[in-house]
C-alpha cells in the first residue's frame, strides 16, 4: 500500500500510469483500489497473489 498526504485525486481525466497499475493486476490476478480519504491524501492498494 502507497500513502500521501496531498490534495487527494483531482477531477477525472487522463490517468494513464493508474490504468496500466490496475490492468497489470488484474493480469496476474490480482486488484488495485484507490481511495482519497476525507482527511486528504490519496491511497493506492495493488495487491496479486504469491
Amino acid at each position: 500500500m502507497v500513502t500521501d498526504d496531498g490534495i487527494g485525486m483531482s477531477e477525472p481525466g487522463r490517468r494513464s500510469g493508474l490504468r496500466n497499475i490496475k490492468e497489470r493486476a488484474v493480469r496476474l490476478g490480482g486488484t488495485t483500489e484507490l481511495e482519497s480519504p476525507d482527511a486528504g491524501g490519496t491511497r493506492l492498494r495493488w495487491q496479486i497473489p504469491l
